[in-house]
């Protein structure tokens, strides 16, 4: 007899259909998992892109400012915050990277990054690792900004606690005609010399405020001061100048530093050349700036040698531009023991303490 043909088991069926079914969702899933890893890959080159732009940045900006005067701005971008344009997106990338192998590469990529910039803002704007020292004698310097007679009597009780043997003043308003008059400051400080826009007072000894320039838009004061010797020799005479540099962006800052440089190098008091051992003052420019080199070798940065804290000066409230800076001869009279910055609570700047020392004479034989 001829066999029947085989019967058709719907469960059979059936089960062929479910599995049929699955496909489509199967490779939906494959899309999506494939789609959203193109995603986290794109999101992770994007990111690393903009880290290494940022380091490629810091890297170029002193030398595209001393290109002209145009681009000169680009030195003012504070190295801080291109720490944090760095490791921000470089993070971001590592997170994203779908490979284990992927994510050390990148994060050996971000630390080589940040060496430079790291050290830098370490160096130049936060030394977090060095400590104030006091030293023999203690200098403040501040760009008050005109302050007001109000506000200059406020002032006094912000200076009074710094117990500074010298204070220099740029932009000093009405502090000398109101701390003239003032009980506390007399008693304090036995000089008290006014040169508009500049003011210095002194606690002990006797102190000069002359005139070096007012061309160009530079402003510049030399100071005289007295610092008891330990020898029986009596006080020795030292030197700072005091300036406030013009803050108009569109002026060449190269020219401006050459200026002061040759208006420093020829003063000359009772026909006699002034070896100033500081300079102090407001540059209205960073410390990458090309135009701040103009005075080295000769004057060195005291707060990238002995600095202390936050750097920053401006604007007062959120500090964020070492713009206020003192200058050390290098082979002086003086010796930087600390530089460190303070908040007066009042005006645009945070001023400077600087503590100083005589330096010893080297001995040879």
């Amino acid at each position: 007899m001829p066999e029947s043909p085989p019967d058709i088991d719907a469960a059979s069926g059936n089960q062929a259909s479910s599995a049929a079914d699955l496909a489509p969702t199967s490779s939906r899933r494959w899309r999506s998992g494939s789609l959203l890893r193109r995603l986290r890959r794109l999101a992770a080159i994007t990111a690393f892109g903009l880290t290494v732009g940022a380091a490629v940045f810091w890297f170029v900006a002193p030398i595209l400012a001393s290109l002209s005067a145009s681009m000169q701005m680009v030195a003012w971008v504070p190295e801080w915050s291109l720490v944090v344009a760095i490791a921000v997106p470089g993070l971001v990338a590592i997170a994203c990277w779908d490979s284990r192998r992927g994510r050390i590469g990148g994060l050996l990529l971000v630390v080589a990054l940040l060496i430079g910039p790291v050290f830098g803002a370490s160096s130049r704007e936060f030394r977090w690792f060095a400590s104030p020292h006091r030293g023999g004698f203690r200098l403040v310097f501040l760009n008050a900004q005109d302050p007001s007679r109000a506000e200059s009597e406020a002032l006094w009780r912000q200076i009074e606690p710094l117990q500074a043997d010298l204070l220099v003043f740029a932009n000093s308003g009405f502090i000398a005609p109101q701390w003239r008059s003032s009980p506390g400051p007399t008693s304090t400080y036995a000089s008290i010399k006014w040169l508009s826009p500049f003011m210095a007072a002194a606690r002990e000894g006797s102190i000069s405020l002359r005139t070096m320039s007012r061309r160009n838009q530079i402003r510049a004061v030399a100071v005289g001061f007295e610092i008891a010797s330990d020898s029986a020799g009596g006080p020795r005479q030292h030197h700072l100048a005091a300036i406030d540099l013009p803050s108009d962006w569109e002026l060449d800052r190269g020219v401006i530093m050459s200026q002061l440089v040759e208006t420093i190098a020829g003063y000359t008091d009772d026909d006699r050349p002034v070896a100033f051992d500081l300079i102090v003052g407001d540059f209205n420019s960073t410390p990458r700036a090309p135009s701040r080199g103009t005075l080295e070798p000769r004057f060195q940065d005291a707060f990238e040698l002995v600095g202390a804290g936050w750097g920053a000066t401006w604007p007062r409230r959120i500090p964020m531009l070492r713009i206020d800076a003192v200058f050390a001869r290098a082979e002086g009279g003086l010796r930087v023991s600390s530089v460190r910055t303070f908040d007066p609570e009042q005006g645009g700047h945070r001023g400077l303490i600087v503590d100083l020392a005589e330096a010893q004479p080297s001995i040879s034989n």
